[in-house]
């Protein structure tokens, strides 16, 4: 089986536009309640990371084609390459914030 390269930058590039969404997504997340957050106050922080490293690592699996769809991709119809390696740093960077997200709200329910 041959072994692609993968494409890095983009790769990286998306990585990071989804750790910026991911980030805004989990702020306003985190004070859906009215009144304040329903997270402690010290895990907010933990639980808006974790939500920016699930997406940004999302969104470096799938590239531009988790933003805009199929039919407007920047990229050939097989997408952003990808190699065994970008997909397993992908995958651990999602364990890493799901890691997160979890403590933030194990947290927050252990305490309240």
């Amino acid at each position: 089986m041959n072994n692609p390269k993968a494409d890095w930058l983009a790769w990286f590039l998306q990585l990071i536009f989804g750790i910026v969404v991911g980030i805004v997504l989990g702020f306003y997340l985190a004070q859906v309640r009215r009144g304040g957050w329903w997270l402690k106050n010290d895990v907010v922080y933990d639980f808006t990371i974790g939500a920016g490293l699930i997406t940004g690592a999302i969104a470096s699996q799938y590239g531009d084609r988790l933003w805009m769809g199929d039919s407007n991709s920047l990229f050939p119809e097989d997408g952003i390459k990808q190699s065994y390696y970008s997909i397993l740093c992908s995958i651990l960077i999602g364990i890493k914030g799901a890691g997160l997200v979890i403590y933030a709200v194990w947290t927050t329910i252990k305490v309240s």
